[in-house]
């Protein structure tokens, strides 16, 4: 059954967000990554997508900072075109929605501007519960999209455009999910909309599950916006388990301003976490590698991936009071990929920050003790398995 609540542009385009991570420390491991585990859609839940509109490209966070039998609230920063195409402007906004909107409305706005309004009724930032669950049961379902643009600085209905939307085909869409590469299962979805003068063909791809139809992608006219990863914020234990049976950990849950070495408030609570583990455990030591992609020279990226990673070290020590004689770090620029440059989602993979742990022989939790952490009562798993 549908749940109660789920979800999440100058203009931003937003998708809702329900659940489907587990968490934001990924080992690194050759193996392809395993189906995530679906959970409750909650706060804390960020994804990360790319917009291309008629005035610019952008990349944008999108967080749920609350969730109630009310409804729910998500927070979209970075950077956007300015309405007149002249350079980026930093954007923060908030939207408020119901749970009776996102239960049963048939309109869909997923354009957001400066000028609104956080709380908007009668309208969902994805598509809603009846939406979704008409498309999964009979293949098409009608809606109304919200066709927004900025004039004088405020944002304006342009059109309300109707129409039946169909399932094209149930194919996997590939996203990146706690840093892996995961395809989950999609309905790819098109239909004509129109308000009896002008229309559009409006596509998108929505997660397969009635526990948590995500909108992925979506396209009409000349805006095209997709999510390119979704993470969720660990426990500390399942952090303080990574660090003691692996010598590399990725992390996720960093996020930095546009070309930056500046770290976004989204990424304190990974801080926060990996903060809490390296206090607890005052004898390990890592190293904390930057890794950019391909865009741009080699010379800028390997200064890029050494502030960056300079920043979580400072952020660690100055704001979270870690030891520093704990943390060193390096920067490696773009010379260590671990997917290709050639797509978002490739390139996504390669900016990242690792935790190398320079002790690994060092004192750690004896391995019944780890075995036992990682291996819930009961389960057969073994322990180093891939």
């Amino acid at each position: 059954m549908c749940p109660k609540l789920h979800r999440a542009a100058t203009i931003s385009w937003a998708f809702a967000s329900w659940a489907v991570v587990s968490s934001a420390v990924a080992p690194l491991r050759s193996a392809e990554a395993a189906a995530p585990e679906r959970i409750p859609f909650m706060k804390g839940l960020t994804s990360v997508r790319i917009a291309t509109s008629s005035v610019g490209d952008y990349e944008t966070l999108r967080t749920v900072t609350d969730v109630s039998d009310k409804g729910y609230r998500i927070v979209t920063t970075g950077e956007s075109p300015a309405d007149d195409g002249d350079g980026l402007i930093p954007v923060d906004l908030a939207r408020s929605v119901r749970a009776i909107d996102q239960l049963h409305s048939r309109n869909v706005r997923i354009a957001w501007h400066t000028s609104d309004r956080e709380n908007m009724t009668g309208n969902v930032p994805g598509i809603s519960c009846d939406i979704f669950t008409e498309l999964q049961g009979t293949g098409k379902a009608e809606l109304t999209y919200i066709d927004v643009a900025a004039l004088a600085g405020i944002a304006t209905t342009r059109a309300k455009l109707k129409g039946v939307v169909k399932v094209i085909d149930r194919k996997p869409y590939t996203v990146l999910v706690n840093r892996k590469p995961v395809a989950l299962p999609a309905l790819h979805v098109s239909g004509e909309v129109s308000d009896g003068d002008d229309s559009e063909v409006f596509e998108f791809h929505v997660i397969d599950d009635p526990d948590n139809p995500m909108m992925l992608h979506a396209r009409i006219h000349d805006d095209d916006a997709r999510v390119v990863s979704i993470e969720f914020p660990p426990p500390a234990a399942s952090l303080e388990r990574s660090l003691m049976i692996t010598e590399k950990v990725e992390l996720g849950g960093l996020y930095f301003k546009f070309a930056s070495a500046t770290l976004r408030p989204q990424s304190d609570t990974v801080l926060g976490e990996l903060a809490s583990v390296l206090k607890s455990h005052p004898d390990w030591r890592f190293r904390i590698d930057g890794h950019t992609d391909a865009i741009g020279s080699d010379a800028s990226n390997l200064d890029l991936s050494r502030r960056r990673s300079a920043a979580v070290r400072s952020a660690l020590v100055d704001r979270f009071g870690v030891a520093a004689v704990q943390l060193t770090t390096q920067g490696f620029g773009e010379s260590e990929p671990i997917d290709s440059n050639d797509s978002d989602a490739g390139r996504a993979r390669n900016r990242r920050v690792e935790l190398v742990r320079l002790n690994p022989t060092g004192p750690a939790a004896p391995a019944k003790q780890v075995a036992a952490a990682v291996a819930p009562a009961g389960s057969a798993c073994r322990f180093g398995a891939p």
